[in-house]
């Protein structure tokens, strides 16, 4: 049943929208999936297993997980992620053949007058 807010609603789980992402020139795919990485990246963030041996943290993210996340098909999200990689918003490091990608989600930094990650 859908009703109106009040102070005492439930909030079911969400992922922040970060507000960069409406500046940049992506379609909306890519800004769905980007949001995607980030919210795994948090999760990440709470992980020593999950970052590298500079301290950056990774995703494992298939692309047929992150098709059926997001209700498209595989090429789709391979252009997304190319659009992703083409900003600066994340980076893939191949762990081999039949393997998924490490993907290193970035974020804009809070001063960047370009809006560029």
């Amino acid at each position: 049943m859908i009703q109106f807010l009040t102070c005492n609603s439930y909030i079911p789980p969400y992922m922040a929208y970060p507000k960069f992402l409406l500046k940049l020139n992506i379609s909306e795919t890519a800004k769905l999936v980007y949001m995607l990485l980030l919210d795994r990246a948090r999760l990440s963030m709470k992980n020593r297993e999950w970052q590298d041996e500079s301290g950056w943290v990774f995703v494992l993210y298939t692309i047929p997980s992150l098709a059926r996340d997001i209700g498209k098909g595989e090429t789709t999200v391979k252009k997304a992620l190319n659009q992703l990689v083409q900003q600066g918003l994340i980076c893939k490091q191949s762990l081999g053949p039949g393997q998924p990608n490490k993907i290193y989600v970035k974020i804009q930094a809070e001063n960047s007058p370009t809006g560029q990650a």
